[in-house]
């Protein structure tokens, strides 16, 4: 997670969840949550800002205020309590609110955006989506004629990005038969070589920031004949 805070804002509220990708700012406890760590707070006072972790296990209405609120928690609950805090206080930003989010917790639909811009005027330039679809149950699995578009390697996610621990759980899957090992439902999109190397873009308002971070190495024929089924990894460094 990327903060881009205004100097104006002097009491930030933090929730997050491991994994997260924050943890630098602190060290999770046993209980999940997030404790501060002397420099970062040195840090953001220096700007004359408090970074206040937020409690998940304690109503959110019980705490505060806050300037802004920054989290990455998710369900029925919390969104209501998320939404409920910020109807109260109509000038604190939520980051994220859950209604701008809605469409990039499933990896097909925050595809879509993708798909869907207009290409045509800028013909040196490509970009575009690998092959994928979304598996429902086992029994799709060994459905020949479903996977017939797709070319191995593939790579499989969970089709709910929700910032679980599961949600970050990949397989590179080498052959058919590494197929059965999988627990649906799932998106099944085909593993593109890309240098080993990925960019994360980051955009808060008219901020934006390109982190490079490693990847999955490029696969060759060589290692397709001789690989296990699958491999499965997590995303989260």
């Amino acid at each position: 997670m990327l903060f881009l805070i205004s100097s104006l804002i002097s009491t930030v509220g933090l929730l997050v969840k491991p994994p997260a990708e924050v943890l630098q700012l602190g060290d999770f406890d046993d209980n999940g949550r997030l404790s501060i760590d002397a420099s970062t707070s040195r840090r953001l006072a220096a700007r004359g800002m408090d970074l206040v972790p937020v409690d998940a296990l304690r109503p959110l209405a019980e705490q505060g205020p806050f300037h802004l609120l920054i989290h990455k928690l998710y369900g029925d609950d919390w969104r209501a309590q998320l939404e409920a805090f910020a109807a109260r206080h109509p000038a604190m930003p939520v980051v994220d609110p859950p209604h701008a989010i809605d469409r990039l917790h499933n990896r097909i639909s925050m595809l879509h955006v993708v798909s869907d811009l207009d290409r045509a005027a800028d013909k040196d330039r490509t970009f575009g989506i690998p092959s994928q679809i979304v598996v429902y149950d086992a029994a799709a699995l060994a459905d020949s004629s479903l996977l017939a578009a797709l070319r191995f390697p593939l790579i499989t996610q969970t089709l709910i990005a929700d910032g679980t621990a599961k949600s970050h759980k990949m397989s590179l899957v080498y052959h058919r038969e590494g197929l059965g090992k999988l627990r649906p439902p799932l998106v099944l999109q085909e593993f593109v070589n890309h240098g080993g190397v990925i960019f994360k873009v980051y955009v808060g308002g008219g901020h934006v920031t390109c982190v490079k971070r490693r990847s999955l190495p490029d696969v060759s024929p060589e290692d397709d004949a001789s690989a296990e089924g699958s491999v499965s990894f997590s995303q989260v460094k």
